[in-house]
Parts: C-alpha cells; sequence; structure tokens
C-alpha cells in the first residue's frame, strides 16, 4: 500500500457521509482485512495529512476527504481533543503541569527541526 492508493481510494469518499472506516479502506486497497495494513494506512494517512491533504475522519464516521472547510475545521477540532487528552495523561502520569509540558514539547521540536 502507497499513499497514491489511499489517494485514488479516497477519491470515491469525499464528504463526511461518505466515510469509510479504517478496516474497510485497507480491504479495498489491500484485498486484505489485517492490523498491519491497517497499521500502514493510518501511517499514510498521517504523512498526507502533515502534506495537507484535507483527509479528516473520526471512528464515528470513518476517513473521508473534506468537501468542505467546516468539515476540516471539525476534524481539526476533534484531533485537538484527542491531543489535549494525551498531554492531560502525560501531565498526571509524570506530574508535570500541563503548561510546562507543553514548554518542553516546544523544546524538542525546535530541536528536531
Amino acid at each position: 500500500m502507497e499513499r497514491q492508493d489511499v489517494l485514488t481510494a479516497l477519491s470515491n469518499h469525499v464528504g463526511v457521509k461518505n466515510g469509510i472506516s479504517a478496516r474497510a479502506l485497507a480491504t479495498h486497497i489491500t484485498g486484505e482485512a489485517t492490523p498491519a495494513a491497517e497499521r500502514r494506512l493510518r501511517t499514510l494517512i498521517v504523512a498526507l495529512r502533515c502534506e495537507g491533504v484535507p483527509i479528516c475522519g473520526r471512528p464515528t464516521s470513518g476517513y473521508y476527504i473534506a468537501s468542505t472547510s467546516d468539515e476540516v475545521i471539525a476534524s481539526c477540532m476533534w484531533l485537538r481533543s484527542r491531543a489535549m487528552t494525551s498531554l492531560i495523561t502525560i501531565s498526571r502520569l509524570t506530574q508535570i503541569a500541563v503548561p510546562e509540558l507543553m514548554g518542553q514539547i516546544s523544546l524538542e521540536l525546535e530541536k528536531a527541526s
């Protein structure tokens, strides 16, 4: 499975009402429903999103190409909420306040770029 395979398959799933589950999408592309195919799909979706491709999705809707800016905004809000939940969990486990933790993450990102 390659990035173009994902883009081609998602071209038939434009708009939230046309979303497709990760399992169904991986099966459509590879012909098999395996955890490895789903992991590869998710990795490619992250990469495509980082390139600016408006791939939206959530567990209730599946993956789809955004057809409106509102769909992009809703997807970004969901991703932000998920990220904040993870940050709060890390904060509690490490007993580091969220603002301090975010500062540490910013420094790590600066070093990486």
